[in-house]
């Protein structure tokens, strides 16, 4: 890994001279005149835009359980919004949340928003518009029954004809259902709760989605089934935009010294105690 990211170090040095130094842009010089305008090319330099305002916006789809969702008082907590805000103090600005649908998060980034910690997995597709950091959290795909279906012991029990298979639409559930349970009827709904309400009020049979959501349905409603296969592993990473090295290589340094200074473990035991 080290001679990887040393090799990427010289390539870049030999690209951009001196001019585009990362120790300059990583330690709070300020950007040599010109640099803001020639690396727009590549992205917009996000570590200078975040030290400018003072203020780093982090994108989420607000309702993913223990990920991101409201409280009583309406305020937003959970995993993700933990880590954001050691991000903030690390970064030392203040952390502004900007709430998005799923299908609109994407389209803000690089603009209203820095990054997205938002569960997001990492995919090729995706890979094409954002730049994926390393992981932060290993997930996948768990199916779910309601009190009908507990006698199932297998996902894939449910890819006959007549049966319903309940996912949320543009995530990688919905495309493991159309891929792998073609002989079921995909039921596409806007969010998690959308599909929890479905799946209790009968209008599906099953709920298709990412481990934690579903681990957390189980916990909370015990006259449901999780069904024990995982049919996929999948990575949680940020999502920044295209072409912004030095921001890339800080929050890849970041999740690493948050999982070394043993705070990551702590939030991880604050929200996941089922």
């Amino acid at each position: 890994m080290g001679r990887k990211i040393v090799g990427i170090l010289i390539l870049i040095g030999i690209l951009f001279p001196s001019k585009y130094s990362f120790s300059q842009e990583i330690e709070g010089a300020a950007p040599p005149a010109g640099a803001e305008a020639s690396l727009s090319y590549y992205g917009v330099a996000q570590l200078t835009k975040i030290r400018n305002s003072g203020e780093v916006c982090v994108g989420m789809q607000v309702g993913y359980k223990p990920f991101e969702f409201k409280n009583e008082k309406g305020e937003i907590i959970g995993f993700d919004v933990d880590i954001a805000k050691e991000l903030a103090k690390a970064l030392g600005a203040e952390l502004i949340i900007k709430e998005y649908k799923w299908e609109d998060l994407t389209k803000n980034l690089g603009g209203e928003i820095n990054l997205i910690i938002s569960g997001m997995s990492r995919t090729l597709d995706r890979a094409f518009y954002v730049n994926f950091t390393n992981p932060y959290f290993q997930s996948g795909q768990l199916m779910i029954v309601n009190e009908k279906n507990i006698h199932l012991k297998d996902p894939y029990e449910l890819n006959v004809k007549g049966r319903r298979i309940i996912v949320v639409g543009g995530t990688t559930g919905e495309d493991l259902a159309n891929k792998k349970f073609k002989n079921a009827k995909i039921i596409s709904v806007l969010n998690e709760q959308e599909a929890a309400d479905k799946l209790n009020s009968d209008k599906g049979d099953a709920f298709l989605f990412d481990k934690p959501f579903i681990e957390y349905l189980g916990y909370s409603y015990s006259k449901w089934k999780v069904l024990p296969t995982q049919l996929t592993q999948e990575a949680y990473c940020f999502a920044i935009p295209k072409g912004d090295l030095d921001f890339l290589l800080w929050l890849n340094y970041f999740i690493e010294e948050l999982k070394i200074s043993g705070k990551y473990k702590e939030i991880y035991n604050k929200w996941f105690k089922y």
